[in-house]
């Protein structure tokens, strides 16, 4: 099964045992990593850019041997800053590739906009080309909610072979339906017990 071995691999590359948790903060947001124990290569994998990389930069600092990779569907300010820390893809991430419907932060609003978005499991092992990914981060403004089946047993990465070992997501404006899916979801993380919630 391959679940327990990608606990172990997770395990192995970070302080779980010592339950140390940091905060690395956004302009308005934080995110959450247990921090790898050696100096070994980690990943941070950050989908939905928003304008903002300090949480990243205070990341690199404490992990300096970390492959940075974004992406986010406006490239104007986000190229520019994200290619300091790392690699930049100038497109939006979605449980499918297809022509859809998203928001994204132009000019200092948020606005729809119809979209080219990528299909993550393609995202990750053909512009990536990586398996695991140590710190996942997400703000997709939405488009999260049809990512969650990828996370599941037998979803998306499961079956590619894709290891996700931290997951933070921001989880944006809810409606009755998206409140339904991400109770599913929550309740699927811990039926599954995939991921330490």
């Amino acid at each position: 099964e391959m679940v327990p071995g990608a606990v172990a691999k997770c395990a192995s590359r970070s302080s779980i045992s010592a339950n140390i948790i940091r905060a690395f903060r956004n302009d308005d947001e934080q995110k959450f990593a247990v921090l790898s124990v050696d100096s070994s290569e980690s990943t941070v994998l950050t989908i939905g850019v928003g304008n903002d990389i300090n949480a990243e930069k205070s990341f690199r600092e404490v992990q300096p041997n970390t492959r940075f990779f974004g992406a986010d569907p406006i490239s104007q300010i986000n190229r520019k800053l994200y290619s300091t820390l790392g690699q930049f893809f100038p497109v939006a991430i979605g449980n499918e590739t297809k022509m859809g419907f998203a928001y994204v932060l132009k000019n200092g609003f948020y606005r729809g906009e119809t979209l080219l978005h990528l299909d993550f499991v393609v995202f990750i092992k053909h512009f990536m080309k990586m398996s695991t990914i140590d710190h996942l981060w997400i703000d997709a403004e939405g488009a999260e909610y049809g990512m969650f089946p990828m996370f599941s047993r037998g979803g998306a990465f499961e079956q590619e072979n894709i290891v996700i070992c931290q997951i933070n997501m921001e989880v944006h404006n809810p409606d009755a339906q998206q409140k339904k899916l991400f109770s599913d979801f929550m309740h699927m993380l811990l039926r599954d017990k995939r991921y330490i919630l």
